[in-house]
């Protein structure tokens, strides 16, 4: 099932002074998300808070819709690890395959998932992680930086903008 593009209008950067606005890249254009998670209530509130950002994000709820997507031109996809069809390491090899180098993060309740799972992916996150977290590896996946932490905490940088470490 697919779910509507919603896209909601912004300022351009070039009108604003200092950095660019969450989900706008240097150049002035949106940065595209893909967001791939069965939960209907975690995706709609995913993508209402990423589009609150900027970014302009597409929402399925299926491995197969995410993969027929892999031509659309997205800069980042989300996607979860256990999906209906097709687990979300599958999903990621396919994008992977087609667009080495569009960022993967995936987001997933699993605390361990498997190390195939990860293989194909350039970040994790658990589900539960504050939004900040999530909105730290959008802006450093995308190589954005406009996120800045609303708390500092005593962990690395890596802990801190990801609720994690990076994959490498």
């Amino acid at each position: 099932m697919e779910l509507p593009l919603k896209v909601v209008s912004h300022v351009h950067p070039d009108a604003m002074k200092g950095p660019a606005p969450f989900g706008w890249c240097a150049m002035g254009s949106k940065i595209r998300i893909l967001c791939v998670d069965d939960d209907e209530e975690v995706l709609f509130v995913t993508r209402d808070l990423l589009e609150l950002r900027g970014y302009e994000v597409a929402a399925v709820t299926n491995g197969r819709a995410a993969m027929a997507r892999v031509r659309e031109g997205y800069d980042l996809v989300i996607v979860d690890y256990n999906l209906p069809d097709v687990d979300g390491g599958t999903v990621a090899k396919h994008w992977k395959r087609e667009h080495p180098s569009v960022p993967i993060l995936m987001v997933s309740g699993c605390p361990d998932l498997p190390e195939k799972a990860r293989q194909h992916v350039n970040g994790y996150l658990c589900k539960g992680v504050p939004m900040d977290c999530l909105f730290g590896a959008i802006s450093q996946l995308t190589n954005t930086g406009f996120w800045r932490p609303q708390s500092h905490h005593s962990r690395s940088e890596g802990e801190r903008l990801t609720g994690g470490p990076l994959l490498s």
